[in-house]
């Protein structure tokens, strides 16, 4: 989702993006733009008091997201906004 303000030379970009995996697989969110956030979207089993996952966002050189673990045969969701020129 991509909001504008008239006027103004740059807009906020918002991405939802889902993960699906049928074995349990460890993924790496990387990006280009310096302004670029993301994290993960809670899930009922880390609600659930589970088992706490860690994850690491590097803003530093390389801006990632990395340590993302989705389970077997489940989706995992992250959440990422930044700026962007227009």
């Amino acid at each position: 989702m991509l909001e504008m303000q008239p006027g103004y030379p740059r807009g906020h970009l918002t991405r939802y993006t889902a993960l699906y995996s049928s074995l349990s697989t460890g993924y790496e969110l990387g990006f280009d733009d310096p302004s670029a956030l993301a994290l993960p979207f809670a899930t009922e089993v880390s609600l659930a008091n589970v088992s706490s996952r860690e994850v690491t966002f590097t803003a530093l050189g390389d801006h990632e997201l990395d340590g993302y673990n989705v389970p077997s045969n489940s989706t995992g969701m992250v959440h990422s906004e930044q700026l962007c020129e227009l």
